[in-house]
């Protein structure tokens, strides 16, 4: 199987590693070196041992895109298996156990250790509990003074501001229903009122999140 290693076109780069004890380049039989202008890669066939795990790093435009994990058999790299191990309300857990290393895989994506599947899931977690709050709607009081096709013109206590209709209610009983982000940008409530909210919800979690140190 011939593999490149390096810069594959103007935005596009590929990198092939193998763990042996710790992470190191594949070894490459029948290489042959390409470069053109800005393209610089080597090709080759993978040459390590049978059962080798390796891991394909991609990025583009210097962005990692995404990392895989495959074993090496034959002459052919097969994908790891995995298996569901632990069912979350936010998501499924699944653990690949091979020779070399135990990696976890969540929300599509893989980890080498528990510590960064934890970290990655209480930032997801956070951030979509922010993405929820903030898109919440919320009534204030305000007056309407003005009022054109696509927005009103309201004053709230000492502050005017035009209100997109497109996210904005206005009430006859003087009540103004906008998202919370709406809100939170133009300085009628305040940042830290939405994270007390997400830290509440979070601790409603924390008991769910606990469940990966000992169940995994």
């Amino acid at each position: 199987m011939m593999i490149r290693i390096g810069k594959i076109s103007k935005d596009e780069e590929e990198y092939y590693f193998v763990f042996d004890k710790t992470w190191r380049y594949v070894k490459l039989k029948y290489k042959t070196w390409h470069s053109v202008r800005s393209i610089r890669y080597l090709e080759g066939e993978i040459d390590e041992s049978q059962g080798s795990l390796v891991k394909r790093v991609y990025k583009r435009r210097n962005k990692v895109v995404s990392v895989e994990y495959f074993l090496f058999e034959g002459d052919t790299l097969k994908d790891i298996q995995c298996s569901p191990r632990l069912k979350l309300s936010y998501g499924e857990i699944y653990v690949c156990e091979t020779a070399s290393l135990r990696i976890y895989r969540f929300d599509n994506r893989y980890f080498e250790d528990k510590n960064s599947l934890m970290e990655y899931i209480i930032s997801s977690v956070r951030r979509n509990m922010r993405s929820r709050v903030e898109n919440e709607t919320i009534k204030l009081k305000g007056v309407l003074e003005g009022e054109s096709e696509k927005a009103y013109l309201i004053k709230f206590d000492n502050k005017k501001l035009w209100v997109p209709k497109s996210i904005g209610i206005y009430y006859d009983s003087g009540d103004v229903e906008i998202p919370v982000w709406f809100a939170e940008k133009q300085g009628l409530i305040s940042k830290r009122d939405n994270e007390t909210k997400v830290n509440s919800e979070y601790k409603k979690m924390e008991e769910e999140i606990n469940r990966l140190i000992f169940e995994l």
